[in-house]
């Protein structure tokens, strides 16, 4: 069971060592598409990179289902949302846990 999902600007932030406020000491998880659209960033060195695949080793890692593609289709027809944005928001409604969106820097 995971106790919050990470979207992808806070893995940015933590990454850089610019997180406001620490994670929490929970169960963290990531939706595949936040490991896709972190590590398909084009800036990227090979050693950023390597770090990278490393720090997503400590989340739980969230693949696509059924059931999220189900919420991600009732998610894009009722809000104005970009497709990775719904994809990480269904992920978190399916697994039934918090998504943490946002920790200032």
């Amino acid at each position: 069971m995971i106790d919050y999902i990470v979207d992808t600007n806070i893995l940015i932030l933590f990454f850089a060592g610019k997180l406001k406020d620490p994670l929490p000491k929970a169960k963290l998880g990531i939706s595949i598409i936040s490991e896709i659209e972190i590590l398909s960033y084009t800036g990227l060195t090979p050693d950023e990179e390597k770090c990278l695949k490393n720090m997503l080793k400590s989340f739980s890692q969230l693949p696509l289902s059924y059931d999220i593609k189900e919420q991600t289709i009732a998610i894009k027809k009722s809000h104005k949302i970009k497709l990775p944005d719904a994809i990480i928001c269904a992920t978190a409604i399916t697994e039934q846990t918090i998504l943490e969106l946002y920790h200032g820097i």
